[in-house]
């Protein structure tokens, strides 16, 4: 969901809207919020989740040669086919894709459960589903049941993606509840780098030792059910579901002993009869009004950014890097895409800067021009056979991705949508993520098979696309209350 690789991939856009008058309180007398060893250390640990989700993205890439291994060749000397009968590339592309309909599954399941069982037992259920995906996905006898787990792996990757941001945000101190957002999307990142390297033919990419790779959920989910038994609930959780003393319990572990809670729970409190007195919409008046005269604008740019954030080619290079790079005449694909899975991680650290002080249209724009740019200069290096200055692109096509179209879609789907009509915004954005996710794993290789040196024109195409949209009729947010934002579109 890379969507999947921006600095932010939190659906979950209800909960970033309650926070907003906890944070206004803070500022306005409730005491700071100490930062503890504990806070950091339940953030990390609970992150290791969407390290496990980046694995999933990851496998595939670098482990594909072996994946599909007929048995014929020089690849492999003296190997058996890695499957009987082999794995096409075609059913690859399937086996890779179905992924995302698993996450989109996993992705509107996730906020009822979360909201249901409090984001560390929904953890643990996660947990449980990842564990399944990489028994099915280690000793998959075919394609067939391979798809299965990835279909399984999907929805485990999905519920990741309500868990861990909201847990992380829930235990933050508000000082650095930005920072702690970027856990989720950092873990991701790291966890696609691990995978390529675990995915080389020298370590677990081969016809030999792939299942070890496909099933190393198994391994980390496990551990990460261990370490998460000893991580205190979210304190908001516990409050929201009557249970006062266990959230005053919770906050004191995280903010220390001497921490005095009251101000923290009376915030609860105060965020909590606002809903109430709101009222709550249901799901189905929720979509009438969100595709209403009203709010039809704001739908619309939300689904037009998410749109052109899949089309703009990053989850092909995801997912098909070590093809790409293949395919432009390297003979070391798997150090080119360990190299674009490490600068992904490292191109998280200087956006988060950037993000914070720039305007969300200038990033747009600069992100979505600069990728575009990028693509075509990559495809001018496969004409010319430049084999390393096509690594080079497609790095610095990334670094664009992270600071505008990753993050940018996301947070103006926050920003855009009003509370009243939230949960059904935020159904919509993660369907089409999702689904984009998917149409993009499986059509590429068909894409690179038509257009060979050309595949990525038309990503150029839709990244310009979206360039002129922005700037022809999206509005600038950074800064604006939701007041603001509904002035600009009549609705005040």
């Amino acid at each position: 969901m890379e969507s999947t690789v921006g600095l932010s991939s939190d659906p979950n856009l209800q909960d970033e809207k309650n926070d907003i008058s906890l944070d206004d309180a803070v500022e306005t007398g409730m005491p700071k919020q100490p930062m503890t060893g504990l806070v950091l250390g339940a953030a990390i640990i609970m992150s290791l989740q969407s390290f496990i989700f980046g694995c999933g993205i990851g496998m595939p890439n670098n482990s594909s040669p072996a994946m599909t291994y007929d048995g014929t060749g020089d690849l492999f000397p003296g190997e058996p086919a890695t499957f009987d009968p082999p794995i096409t590339s075609d059913q690859f592309s399937w086996i890779l894709s179905l992924f995302a309909v698993g996450g989109m599954i996993g992705g509107l399941a996730g906020g009822t459960l979360v909201k249901m069982l409090g984001p560390k037992l929904s953890s643990l259920i996660t947990d449980v589903v990842f564990i399944a995906a990489g028994f099915i996905m280690a000793f998959a006898p075919n394609y067939g049941v391979m798809m299965a787990g990835r279909i399984v792996l999907g929805v485990a990757s999905g519920l990741c993606c309500n868990c861990v941001p909201i847990y992380n945000n829930d235990i933050a101190p508000v000082h650095v509840r930005g920072a702690f957002g970027v856990f989720h999307q950092l873990f991701i990142t790291v966890g696609i780098l691990v995978a390529n390297v675990l995915g080389m033919q020298s370590v677990f990419g081969n016809p030999s030792l792939w299942w070890i790779l496909w099933g190393s959920p198994v391994v980390f989910s496990g551990i990460h059910i261990v370490v998460m038994f000893f991580l205190p609930d979210s304190p908001k959780f516990l409050f929201e579901k009557g249970k006062d003393t266990q959230a005053k319990v919770a906050l004191t572990k995280f903010r220390g002993v001497d921490y005095d809670a009251t101000a923290e729970l009376d915030e609860f409190l105060a965020a909590q009869k606002a809903a109430e007195e709101d009222g709550e919409v249901g799901l189905a008046e929720q979509f009438r009004i969100l595709f209403s005269k009203s709010y039809i604008k704001q739908a619309t740019i939300a689904i037009v950014l998410m749109t052109g954030q899949q089309l703009s080619g990053i989850n092909a290079v995801m997912f098909y890097s070590n093809t790409i790079f293949a395919s432009a005449g390297m003979t070391n694909a798997e150090v080119a895409t360990i190299m674009v899975s490490a600068f992904n991680v490292v191109a998280t650290f200087p956006a988060i800067p950037i993000i914070e002080k720039a305007g969300r249209k200038i990033l747009l724009i600069g992100g979505f021009g600069g990728q575009g740019v990028m693509h075509i200069m990559f495809v001018v290096a496969l004409i010319f056979e430049w084999q390393w200055p096509s690594v080079i692109f497609v790095l610095v096509g990334v670094a664009f991705f992270a600071v505008g179209p990753g993050p940018i879609p996301w947070m103006m789907a926050a920003e855009l949508l009003p509370t009243k009509v939230s949960s059904a915004g935020q159904s919509v954005v993660v369907v089409v993520n999702w689904l984009f996710t998917f149409v993009i794993g499986l059509v590429y290789p068909l894409m690179n098979d038509a257009l060979d040196e050309y595949s990525f024109l038309p990503f150029a195409v839709c990244c310009a696309l979206v360039v002129v949209y922005t700037v022809l009729f999206v509005p600038e947010t950074k800064g604006k209350t939701i007041g603001d934002i509904e002035a600009m579109f009549g609705n005040a």
